[in-house]
């Protein structure tokens, strides 16, 4: 998920385990140490191919978390003694373990997207998929936002920080959550009720006393959207297995592959995706009495004409694509008089046919 995510998890999972009320240097470390995995994405400042080899990659890894968490705490620990004042922000071990709790909550909150990673790296690249949540999720941030802010103080800076930074959740999320239909007007409701009900009771005071069991509340409440997230993909898969095969026979094909990912603020409505041995086809899964709507179709890069032309003319960037995209579209199309190879991953790309600059792989065929 985004980093913003990812901070509110810090800090709640900090206050979930420390007896003591962590201090502002112990956050911040819980912070980095959740948000340090998304370093692989400076490769993209290079190429995009060396991003996409990275990304989501040994850094995401399950492996990687108790040695990042290790390299923040030693590194923040180190930091604190050097100030000269002598105090650390913690002992070392329960620093170790607030950083070991913090980076544990990345790769777990990473798995619940259609993103994906690849959790037994480096010796198994195999991909792992949640397809429960999108990559933002406003639900999240007034959850786990919610929580980091009743856990905060009310001194200047912090009313300042959370005048801003609320601000810009409430505007961010009432965009995402759709502004029409049944669900989008009773969801906007619910989001700015819970959202002014938190910011009441921390304008009000909260007692220092329920601090953890504030944290464990918030973790509790996150455990229980997730649990009725996997209800809704499961009533969005038996509809895109429907749609799926119906779509597939109705072209003499077979789908070998389905999956239903969702849709950023809409829970009412998933993305499907199916794979055949020829084709990609995409489409929405309303899970309401709304239409299904108009299914997309794209050549897959299973079909030989296609994939005989990737595999023989494969750039670094087209076999980097390949490894990340799960549903990979491919085309031949042309492009300022010459033949370029298109590829797309219809789980986010809004390529469209006989459209060769909406792909986002345009390698060229011809010299």
């Amino acid at each position: 998920m985004e980093n913003l995510t990812h901070a509110f998890a810090a800090i709640t999972c900090s206050h979930a385990i420390s007896r003591e009320r962590p201090s502002g240097l112990t956050l911040a470390a819980a912070v980095l140490a959740a948000n340090v995995q998304d370093v692989d994405w400076l490769p993209f400042v290079s190429s995009p191919a060396a991003g996409l080899e990275v990304h989501r990659g040994t850094m995401h890894s399950l492996l990687a978390v108790p040695l990042l968490a290790l390299v923040v705490a030693a590194g923040v620990h180190l930091a604190a003694r050097q100030r000269g004042n002598g105090a650390a922000p913690l002992p070392f071990r329960p620093l170790l373990g607030v950083c070991l709790a913090a980076a544990a909550s990345h790769p777990l909150l990473d798995l619940l997207n259609p993103y994906g990673l690849r959790p037994l790296l480096p010796f198994d690249g195999t991909w792992c998929y949640g397809d429960l949540a999108g990559i933002r999720d406003p639900w999240m941030w007034l959850i786990l936002g919610g929580s980091a802010l009743l856990l905060s103080g009310r001194h200047a800076a912090s009313v300042s920080t959370w005048t801003v930074l609320g601000s810009l959740i409430v505007v961010a999320a009432l965009r995402m959550i759709p502004a029409q239909g049944t669900f989008g007007v009773v969801a906007g409701l619910v989001w700015i009720a819970g959202a002014g009900a938190l910011l009441i009771t921390w304008l009000r005071g909260v007692d220092p006393h329920a601090r953890r069991a504030i944290a464990r509340g918030g973790l509790a409440v996150t455990v229980l959207y997730v649990g009725c997230l996997v209800v809704l993909h499961q009533r969005a898969m038996s509809r895109a297995y429907t749609i799926a095969e119906r779509t597939a026979g109705e072209h003499a094909e077979r789908a070998v592959r389905v999956a239903a990912i969702p849709t950023v603020g809409d829970l009412s409505t998933w993305r499907g995706l199916a794979e055949t041995e020829r084709s990609v086809y995409r489409f929405a899964i309303p899970l309401g009495a709304a239409s299904e709507g108009l299914v997309e179709r794209f050549r897959s890069i299973r079909d030989p004409t296609v994939g005989a032309l990737a595999q023989a003319d494969a750039t670094r960037l087209t076999r980097a694509f390949l490894s990340f995209a799960r549903f990979a579209a491919a085309e031949v199309g042309t492009e300022d008089g010459r033949r370029v190879l298109l590829l797309a991953d219809p789980r986010y790309d809004k390529a469209q046919p006989d459209q060769p600059r909406t792909w986002p792989v345009r390698e060229p065929l011809d010299p």
